[in-house]
């Protein structure tokens, strides 16, 4: 059905004999943390007004707009490319060529892989997936090639990164060898689906581009023309600039820190025509990727672990997590009575009518499991002294709490609060989040549980339960937040900080006022 839908898109676009000429392959969005200034609406606005069939996204080591950017590009009429561009390890360095630990992360080249069909989707979510969970921290987000080896490439179509690929880089350090070695390598993973990229901004260097057409052309690999925009239009470089000096913690004035062109831009079918016009074949290969990618991404449903055990029965799990929630919050509301005591003018039927109202409608929602689970990760949390709090949704993390603190939180609205579950989750230390992933393996599956997504707009993040039996690739942790510099995130510096200001104030002025005193005395 995916393939009839995208010959039929396809057919609409070259309708009258009129070739599309050209498709972006590797846009960089907004998502591309620190690098792309392209909002997923600008995107397909522009690729909607040039008369585009298709476009693709390929975010820096992330998918984290891969749903959105598919659900907006199908309601334009656009083909939608998902894609991403991953840091990765040849594994094919001498041991006297290996250096210092940050050197070797800085000339790390970069791959595109673009999922062609459900199950290269399904391939690429756990080839970006592992490439958080087993790197050595934020800062070394990458892949491997034996990755790639063992678990296949079924699905997956492969750029090789034009300047900043393994390839061209090995050419430019003056390798050939090295060069050819690992386009071979390539091409055994990826067969008949890895095409040699090219790409021409501002003064290019075209010797270098004959050595990758010549090398292509001896391999018989096909060759095709990208452009990687991070930003709208030209006039936007300037702007996009002093982003890319943000991101790599230098001054605008620095001469020496890395820079793009202000060809970096999205430009037209019509403009990239032009610029590889004595390279149709280029051209051609761009559109031969789109029609050969059928895949969509579609939304649905949490797909939440089972709290209290795998059952092949889901009437009977939702059962089992029923009674375990009613348990808990029991306990919790007996457990505060007691402490607490009854606030007045308020019976103890008043509390168990008030849970097990809390209750009823948490179950009618099918989402005992989810309050089960952020309730587990926040009393582990506690437990290891990680400081933590619920997320703005929640009210409050436990049903037993809802009700003991009824008569001071008579407004309320849990049913509206848990129709906007999935939206966010539970807010933790952003300098303390990495211990969680120990503690949420506890059950199911080792770190399968959760991982970390970052919100749009900023450098907070929140734990979120993956979907599905893998690690979720759109929600994995940031490798360009203030965090991987060990640095205070903007989270702490919005809540911490200014309670620790007001309470330095109040401090101040109290030691005035008994100064005062003292001296009235």
């Amino acid at each position: 059905m995916a393939d009839a839908v995208n010959d039929k898109r396809q057919d609409s676009a070259t309708s009258g004999g009129v070739s599309p000429q050209f498709v972006h392959l590797r846009v960089h969005s907004a998502f591309s943390l620190l690098e792309g200034a392209l909002p997923i609406k600008k995107i397909i606005g522009k690729a909607v007004a040039d008369g585009q069939p298709a476009i693709g996204i390929a975010d820096t080591n992330n998918l984290f707009a891969a749903l959105e950017f598919s659900q907006k590009c199908m309601d334009d009429g656009l083909q939608p490319l998902i894609g991403c561009q991953l840091s990765i390890d040849m594994e094919d360095e001498g041991e006297g060529d290996k250096r210092g630990h940050a050197q070797h992360l800085a000339k790390l080249p970069a791959i595109v892989l673009i999922a062609a069909t459900d199950e290269g989707y399904v391939r690429l979510v756990d080839i970006v997936s592992r490439a958080y969970l087993d790197g050595e921290g934020n800062q070394s987000v990458r892949i491997a090639l034996s990755w790639l080896q063992e678990g296949g490439a079924n699905g997956l179509i492969a750029l090789t990164g034009a300047s900043g690929g393994p390839v061209d880089m090995a050419l430019k350090s003056g390798h050939p060898g090295l060069a050819e070695a690992r386009l071979k390598t390539l091409a055994a993973v990826f067969g008949d689906r890895l095409y040699v990229e090219l790409q021409r901004h501002g003064k290019y260097d075209r010797r270098h581009e004959n050595r990758v057409v010549d090398l292509a052309y001896k391999l018989e690999l096909p060759i095709v023309a990208t452009n990687e925009p991070f930003f709208p239009s030209p006039a936007e470089f300037e702007a996009h600039d002093a982003l890319m000096a943000v991101a790599h913690n230098a001054m605008v004035s620095d001469d020496t820190r890395f820079r793009l062109t202000p060809d970096h831009y999205l430009k037209s079918r019509k403009d990239m025509a032009a610029l590889f016009a004595d390279l149709p074949e280029a051209l051609e290969n761009t559109i031969e990727v789109a029609r050969r990618c059928s895949f969509v991404l579609k939304t649905r449903g949490p797909i939440l672990p089972r709290f209290t055990g795998a059952s092949d029965d889901p009437a009977e799990a939702e059962r089992a997590e029923e009674l375990e929630l009613r348990r808990q919050a029991i306990e919790g509301l007996e457990d505060r009575m007691q402490k607490l005591g009854l606030s007045p003018g308020y019976t103890e039927t008043d509390y168990r009518e008030r849970l097990d109202f809390e209750l009823s409608v948490i179950e009618k929602m099918k989402f005992p499991g989810y309050f089960l689970i952020v309730a587990d990760f926040i009393k582990w949390a506690k437990l290891q002294d990680i400081p933590g709090w619920p997320g703005p949704w929640f009210g409050c993390w436990l049903a037993g709490r809802l009700c003991a603190d009824y008569h001071r939180r008579r407004s309320l609205a849990l049913l509206a609060a848990v129709r906007t579950l999935p939206q966010s989750g539970p807010r933790l230390d952003a300098r303390l989040r990495h211990r969680l992933l120990p503690g949420s393996a506890r059950r199911g599956d080792p770190l399968r549980p959760a991982q970390i997504w970052p919100r749009t707009g900023g450098a907070d993040h929140h734990l979120r339960i993956a979907a599905g039996a893998a690690p979720c690739a759109t929600s994995v942790a940031c490798s360009k937040c203030p965090m991987a510099r060990s640095t205070r995130s903007a989270s702490w510096c919005r809540t911490i900080l200014p309670t620790r200001r007001r309470c330095r104030r109040q401090l101040r002025r109290s030691r005035v006022f008994r100064k005062r005193s003292t001296r009235s005395r």
